[in-house]
């Protein structure tokens, strides 16, 4: 019950001032009252708030009837049995099961299932201790037991017949062993010696020792004649004419065209048309043009952006490029720079590799021309294949701007 609080009347003479106090003490009353428990069960009759027993005992209370009645011990002891309730270990993991860990009541761990586990094996072999329910140890051995040495041998004294190989169609001796070449049948003298001892003489005299035709004739050692051909090929001094030294029709066998100049350190032929070099050769041509009519967005302010790139294979290369940069018509610019990079959406500030204009007022971008970012060519020495980009990077504010512009490379050795 709430505890009340009552105020004096200090006197009846005045009537309405003890009136007042008199009916505020009622008031109280009758609000004290209302938030008692009532014990015939008058409603309201619930507590608004935890209920303090301040240490003492609930008595006489009942045997529970509904699922939020109170549990007495006496109840809980009736479906234990009596005696003390450990607690259920922690931890545990998937498919886990309580077990006794000794004899002592409730001593519990979580431990692993066991399931039953068998083992079938061929006929000559015999199986023990199988299946393994809990604990135990399967075993293995021989219904027959092996005779002889070696790493397997199955049967008791096997007799090795002599295999029947045929002709073989092909034989790789690649990890032959002790093998008498002069017992090889079909070989020359010369060759057979060669086989068993190479050495440089021996090859000389294995390859005089035959004949034929075809590219390359072992008897007499004369080349004949040689074929209409053309002599444009030909460079530096071969078999004892030197590059230059004659021209088309001049020698037996040579129809048209001319021996061009030589080849020297520092000097080598160039392309001699308008055609393209060979991939791999000097010269070699590569290029990414992105142009004016489909232009890329630049990335947000001070945001790195990859225009376009290409790739190069392993060789010494010149890179170069161009960016054109297209403010938009409320563009506020203040600088743009270019670079030639290894990694994508990255500038590369290496020496060479990059370029940038500061302006020093912002420049809008209605009714001004493009701006540009030019890469002089820098030198990329490549081990292997490898992508080059060609990123650009503004500041800017209110709007944005567009990138168009060519990257090159041409390989220089």
């Amino acid at each position: 019950m709430t505890k009340v609080t009552l105020d004096n009347v200090g006197s009846l003479l005045d009537a309405t001032t003890a009136a007042t106090i008199i009916n505020d003490n009622s008031a109280a009353i009758v609000t004290a009252v209302e938030k008692t428990l009532s014990r015939d069960g008058t409603s309201p009759n619930q507590m608004e708030s935890p209920l303090d027993m301040n240490g003492q005992q609930v008595l006489n209370l009942p045997a529970p009837a509904t699922l939020q009645s109170p549990l007495r011990l006496t109840d809980l002891n009736s479906f234990i049995g009596g005696g003390t309730v450990s607690t259920v270990p922690t931890g545990g993991t998937t498919g886990q099961a309580l077990s006794k860990a000794s004899n002592a009541n409730y001593d519990m761990l979580w431990d692993d299932v066991v399931q039953s586990v068998g083992l079938s094996a061929p006929a000559d072999l015999t199986v023990s201790g199988s299946p393994v329910t809990g604990s135990g140890t399967l075993g293995l051995a021989w219904a027959t037991a092996p005779t002889g040495t070696g790493a397997v041998v199955r049967a008791t004294s096997p007799t090795l017949v002599t295999p029947n190989l045929g002709t073989p169609s092909a034989i790789n001796l690649a990890n032959a062993t002790n093998m008498n070449i002069s017992n090889v049948s079909g070989l020359g003298t010369n060759v057979a010696a060669f086989l068993g001892t190479p050495s440089s003489a021996n090859l000389r005299a294995a390859v005089t020792d035959e004949s034929g035709t075809g590219a390359l004739l072992f008897a007499g050692g004369a080349l004949g004649t040689p074929a209409s051909g053309v002599a444009t090929n030909l460079t530096g001094t071969a078999a004892g004419l030197t590059a230059g030294s004659f021209t088309a029709g001049s020698a037996s066998g040579l129809t048209s065209g001319t021996l061009p100049a030589a080849r020297t350190n520092g000097h080598l032929n160039g392309e001699p048309s308008n055609g393209n070099a060979a991939a791999g050769e000097i010269g070699e041509y590569i290029e990414s043009v992105i142009t004016n009519g489909s232009p890329v967005a630049a990335g947000a302010t001070n945001v790195a952006k990859t225009l376009t790139s290409i790739s190069l294979t392993a060789g010494d290369w010149d890179v170069s490029g161009v960016i054109q940069w297209i403010p938009l018509a409320t563009t506020v610019l203040s600088s743009y720079s270019g670079s030639i990079s290894l990694t994508t959406n990255a500038v590369d500030i290496t020496n060479g590799r990059f370029s940038v204009i500061t302006l020093q007022t912002g420049i809008t971008g209605a009714g001004n021309t493009d701006g540009s970012s030019v890469l002089t060519p820098c030198r990329f020495s490549l081990s292997g294949t490898t992508t080059i980009f060609l990123v650009g990077r503004a500041a800017y504010t209110t709007a944005g701007l567009n990138m168009y512009g060519i990257l090159r490379a041409r390989r220089v050795r």
